[in-house]
């Protein structure tokens, strides 16, 4: 577990695949939902001296979708998607003004879509990194 404080991130959501039918063949047509997509879950992080956010990252991506290589390693472009090693969980803690807990969503079976690229600009040279990424998942729980 990698615990890290998040500048920004945005809590679960999801809407309702749906098809539009006649629920006993004639009449006003309804909505029939069928099954729920779950929005991405976007999160912007400070990055550490260290680079460690960022490392991890790019590791997480590389387990699920063999992209890395080196002089000695060749990438194989094996997908490991939602394998035991690529699927984490993510917990997001959401607090008061006081510093409490107010609300635990737990995020499970998540995997990093998108690992946002950082520009290296040299009028930003005093600002801080700041890392993005989106993870997509399954399912998710509130406490």
């Amino acid at each position: 577990m990698i615990p890290f404080r998040a500048l920004s991130c945005s809590t679960p959501g999801g809407a309702f695949l749906n098809v539009e039918t006649h629920k006993l063949g004639v009449g006003p047509r309804i909505k029939q939902p069928f099954n729920i997509a779950f929005a991405d879950l976007r999160m912007t992080m400070l990055g550490d001296s260290q680079q460690i956010i960022e490392k991890t990252m790019m590791l997480w991506m590389n387990a699920v979708y063999n992209f890395s290589f080196d002089s000695t390693n060749s990438a194989t472009f094996l997908t490991n998607y939602r394998s035991i090693i690529a699927s984490s969980q993510i917990t997001i803690n959401k607090y008061d003004y006081d510093g409490s807990i107010i609300t635990t969503y737990n995020i499970m079976n998540c995997v990093p879509m998108v690992f946002v690229a950082q520009p290296l600009e040299w009028e930003n040279t005093n600002s801080l990194n700041k890392l993005t990424a989106s993870f997509h998942y399954i399912s998710y729980s509130i406490n």
